[in-house]
C-alpha cells in the first residue's frame, strides 16, 4: 500500500499505521499438548488509519476482525509486523511507557453484559481507569463520573447502581463512558451494536457520532452489519481469512466495489424496495482452514473468476486510485475491474 497516495487523496494525517500485521496463534494437540501448527487469524495486514475518520473493518464471523482490533491496541501481542501510534512505534515500547501510552486507545466490547463487572457500581467503573491513572483526586472523582454518564446520556444519580439495573443500551453506554474516561484519541469499536435492538442501535450509533464530534475521536468500527458501517464510516477495509481484501471510502466501495468478495457480501444486504432488489450471488466452494489456506488468494476456493494464477500467486494490495484499494490479479489497478460478472458463471439468483 502507497501512504503517501491515499494521505494526499483523503487530504488528512495519519494517525495509526499498520505495517505487516501478524497474529498466528499455536493450535495443539495429541496428549502432551504439542504445538502442531498456527492458525492464522490475522496475516501480513497493511492499512492506515486517518485522524478523526472512522475506518470500518467489515467480514464474515471468523475473519480475523476482533483480533485485529485487540492487537492494534495490545490487548494481544502481535507475532510480527509493527502498529505505529502517532510515529510511536507501539510495539517496540517498554512495559512502563505502554502503561501509560495506553491511555491513547480504547475499547468498546461487543457484550456489554460480560464487559462489566456485576461487583461494581457504575461509579467504580467508570473511575476504575482514572484511579489506576491516577489522573484526578479522589474528591474530584465523582464530579468527573457525573460529567462521563451526562456526556453519555445518563443520570448522575445511576451512578450507585449495578450493571444488572440496567437495560442493554444503557449499559453500553457505561462502557462508552468507561471508554471516555481517560481523554482517548483511538477507540476500537468491536461490535458496539450488534448485541442491541434494532432501537437501540441507531441511539448507540448516534451517540458514537456526536462523540467523536465533540472529543475529535478516530475509530475503528468493527462489525459484520454492513447497513451500520455504511452509515457511520468515512472508508471501510474487507477482511475475509486473516488478510485485508479492499479497502475504499464508503461511496467507492458501496457503489464500485472490486474484489469478488466485497461483491458477494454486498449483495446481500437487504434492499427496502423489491424493486431494486439486487441478484443475489452466492458463494460456492468450502472456505479454507485458517491454519493451512494453501497457495494463492485466500478466495480463490469460493471466486467464481478464479484462474491459475489467483490459485498459484497471491495478489498483492495495490492503489487502484482516488484511495481504492484492492487484494485481486483479476482487476486493472489503472482502469478498474478487468472481468465482468457473467450470470452463468457467477451462479447469480
Amino acid at each position: 500500500m502507497n501512504i503517501t497516495e491515499l494521505e494526499v487523496t483523503v487530504g488528512a494525517e495519519t494517525l495509526i499505521k499498520v505495517d505487516q500485521l501478524t497474529k498466528w496463534f499455536p493450535v495443539r494437540e495429541g496428549l502432551m499438548s504439542l504445538k502442531s501448527d498456527f492458525l492464522k487469524a490475522v496475516d501480513g495486514v497493511s492499512f492506515d488509519i486517518l485522524r478523526g475518520e472512522t475506518l470500518g473493518l467489515v467480514g464474515e464471523s471468523g475473519c480475523g476482525k476482533t483480533t485485529l482490533g485487540r492487537v492494534i491496541i495490545c490487548l494481544e501481542k502481535a507475532t510480527s509486523g509493527n502498529v505505529y501510534f502517532e510515529d510511536t512505534d507501539v510495539f517496540n515500547l517498554s512495559k512502563k511507557d505502554l502503561r501509560d501510552f495506553r491511555r491513547n486507545m480504547q475499547i468498546i466490547f461487543q457484550d456489554p453484559c460480560d464487559s462489566l463487572n456485576p461487583r461494581m457500581t457504575v461509579e467504580e467503573i467508570v473511575s476504575e481507569p482514572l484511579i489506576i491513572y491516577g489522573v484526578h483526586k479522589k474528591a474530584e472523582l465523582k464530579t468527573r463520573v457525573a460529567s462521563l454518564l451526562e456526556v453519555v446520556g445518563l443520570s448522575p444519580s445511576h451512578s450507585k447502581r449495578f450493571p444488572h439495573e440496567f437495560s442493554g443500551g444503557q449499559r453500553q453506554r457505561i462502557g462508552v463512558a468507561r471508554a471516555l474516561a481517560l481523554n482517548p484519541k483511538f477507540i476500537v469499536c468491536d461490535e458496539p451494536v450488534s448485541a442491541l435492538d434494532v432501537s437501540i442501535q441507531s441511539q448507540t450509533i448516534n451517540l458514537l457520532e456526536d462523540l467523536q464530534q465533540e472529543f475529535g475521536l478516530t475509530y475503528l468500527f468493527i462489525s459484520h452489519d454492513l447497513s451500520v458501517v455504511k452509515h457511520i464510516s468515512d472508508r471501510i477495509a474487507v477482511m475475509y481469512l486473516g488478510k485485508i481484501v479492499e479497502l475504499a471510502h464508503r461511496v467507492d466501495l458501496y457503489s464500485a466495489p472490486l474484489h469478488p468478495y466485497t461483491k458477494a457480501l454486498l449483495s446481500a444486504v437487504p434492499v427496502p424496495n423489491p424493486r431494486l432488489e439486487k441478484k443475489r450471488i452466492i458463494l460456492e466452494g468450502s472456505v479454507p482452514s485458517a491454519q493451512d489456506r494453501g497457495l494463492g488468494c485466500c478466495f480463490n476456493t469460493r471466486c467464481w473468476l478464479a484462474e491459475d494464477i489467483c490459485r498459484e500467486v497471491e495478489p498483492s494490495f495495490d492503489h487502484c486510485g482516488s484511495g481504492h484499494f484492492v487484494a485481486c490479479h483479476l482487476v486493472d489497478k489503472s482502469e478498474g475491474p478487468v472481468c465482468s460478472f457473467d450470470p452463468e458463471r457467477s451462479g447469480e439468483e
